[in-house]
């Protein structure tokens, strides 16, 4: 996922929600409507590693975004994980709001990055669909 985009295209077809931007607001937007309250929101922020050598640093362009995305916001981060030269594996419990986080060791990057590269190709030729209300 990139941070923001100006106008939610990707290679001149929508795909808003690869973008930061529109998929936060898609994503509090959503837990609204099906009952969240706002006061209640709380934010873990785990990633934005620089996991490809020959790669521009993405990771720190989103680890950004979602520190100033919650600020903005007024969510209470809860805990934090940002940065640096490592990828991780991360298990989300939503029901209880429990997070594992193991950092993984650079010789386990090589397949990391075989991952994201299948990823990003797969994701070029996906339009995702959707909508953002913007608040």
């Amino acid at each position: 996922m990139l941070p923001e985009s100006d106008d939610g295209k990707w290679g001149g077809a929508s795909a808003s929600l690869r973008f930061g931007n529109y998929a936060m607001e898609r994503l509090v937007n959503d837990i609204l409507i099906r009952g969240g309250r706002r006061e209640r929101l709380e934010v873990k922020l785990m990633g934005g590693g620089k996991v490809l050598d020959n790669c521009v640093d993405v990771g720190t362009r989103n680890a950004d975004f979602a520190e100033a995305y919650a600020r903005a916001e007024g969510l209470a981060v809860l805990a934090t994980d940002l940065r640096g030269d490592h990828a991780r594996r991360v298990h989300f419990m939503p029901v209880r709001g429990r997070l594992w986080l193991k950092r993984l060791h650079r010789t386990e990057m090589p397949v990391v990055g075989q991952a994201e590269t299948a990823y990003y190709k797969r994701i070029e030729k996906a339009d995702p669909g959707g909508s953002v209300e913007l608040f």
